[in-house]
């Protein structure tokens, strides 16, 4: 393991979480994760939640940025993914404000 793998693992991985050694992560350890979706185009969010509903415990979604922060502080999801051009509020101005 180089130091900068054990860096890595020392700085973003949480002691004792199901996430603390990321070679032995399974599929079945993401059921514990909440995701927030935020995608304007409704085909596109309803096909990509569907595929993350498939290994993740609950796929939170959005259409644009200010609903997304509206909900994020209501549900604290685990991980955010963002479209970057959206009307109303886009990801980038949505991921300066997280």
């Amino acid at each position: 393991m180089t130091n900068l793998t054990r860096y890595k693992q020392d700085k973003f991985v949480k002691e004792g979480s199901t996430f603390e050694n990321p070679q032995k992560t399974t599929y079945s350890s993401l059921k514990s994760l909440s995701i927030m979706l935020v995608e304007d185009e409704d085909e596109l969010r309803r096909e990509t939640a569907a595929f993350l509903e498939l290994y993740c415990g609950s796929v939170i979604q959005a259409t644009n940025g200010r609903e997304a922060m509206e909900l994020i502080d209501a549900q604290r999801p685990d991980l955010v993914i963002s479209d970057i051009r959206m009307p109303v509020m886009d990801g980038l101005e949505l991921a300066s404000q997280l």
